[in-house]
């Protein structure tokens, strides 16, 4: 079973893995590094699981979970900004789509409490094959 607020801590300025995560590699390198994608995605997964067994969020989760989407979907944006030099290496304009897609529906799952099933996805998850 994963760490679901380790794994999205890590993903956090100024943890000690920063430089490692997604989103330390995706804001300091232009990199999306779809291992470390995959181990974020579990966590959110994983506290989308134990929020569905809450009528509340934890305050520090949901700031957390925003504050990781709105770091990815700015460099998102800044990737398909003709005017602005950040490029994301790694991944495929169609594969960007598709990973995004499953970011939004594991941040959504952590405030609802419930995940979409793996096989509503194109972009099959790794570990779950």
């Amino acid at each position: 079973m994963v760490d679901a607020y380790e794994a999205i801590r890590r993903n956090l300025a100024g943890h000690t893995e920063w430089p490692q995560s997604f989103c330390g590699l995706l804001s300091e390198n232009a990199e999306w590094n779809a291992t470390e994608f995959w181990r974020l995605h579990a966590g959110l997964i994983e506290a989308a699981r134990a929020a569905g067994h809450s009528a509340t969020i934890d305050r520090w989760l949901a700031l957390a979970v925003s504050t990781i989407q709105q770091r990815v979907l700015s460099a998102v944006v800044a990737h398909y900004d003709a005017n602005d030099v950040f490029t994301i290496k790694g991944v495929s304009s169609e594969e960007l789509y598709s990973f995004v897609e499953r970011l939004e529906h594991a941040v959504s799952g952590v405030f609802t409490g419930s995940n979409l099933p793996e096989a509503d996805f194109d972009l099959v998850n790794p570990s779950r094959v």
